[in-house]
């Protein structure tokens, strides 16, 4: 299994592809930052479990992160604002759990688009002034100990959000 390790790190300006794209990789992120790229800030691909610790993905025309085809990840902390599309954005089969980060001025704070049966869960985080918090797509977000703040409105979808 192939396997990398990346800290204080940037990546940005790219004007025809991602900041960081990971496929068929494990990964540990800290204190990474992706900015102003034409896709997405962070973007998995096939198999491979990842932490992202304390990174951002700001102002990307697509995601801050996203994670696909049954991706597994964490995001601890860090700042996933101003993104086109979402500040965080699970699809595909992928199972992320997100804690403690902050989504802001975003499409949507948090974009799960999995499939049935996939569970995520949200915690501690706040999610500010995004036309919409948490876009839910067939799976299920749970949503335990989050802020909201100035969203347009909390949840969108037609996966299953619970929010305690």
């Amino acid at each position: 299994v192939k396997s990398v390790y990346v800290q204080n790190s940037e990546a940005g300006h790219s004007s025809s592809s991602d900041g960081f794209s990971i496929d068929n990789t494990n990964g540990r992120f800290i204190d990474c930052k992706a900015y102003k790229n034409a896709i997405d800030g962070f973007n998995l691909h096939d198999y491979g479990d990842t932490e992202f610790i304390n990174c951002e993905g700001i102002n990307n025309y697509d995601d801050g992160i996203s994670h696909h085809n049954d991706c597994t990840g964490v995001i601890i902390g860090g700042k996933w604002k101003g993104n086109g599309k979402g500040g965080i954005s699970p699809a595909s089969g992928a199972k992320v759990n997100w804690y403690n980060a902050v989504m802001e001025n975003n499409l949507y704070g948090a974009y799960h688009s999995s499939i049935a049966g996939v569970e995520s869960i949200s915690s501690g985080n706040l999610y500010l002034n995004n036309s919409r918090a948490i876009a839910n797509n067939n799976a299920k977000v749970i949503s335990m100990n989050d802020t909201f703040v100035g969203n347009e409105s909390q949840t969108i979808g037609s996966g299953e959000t619970v929010i305690y």
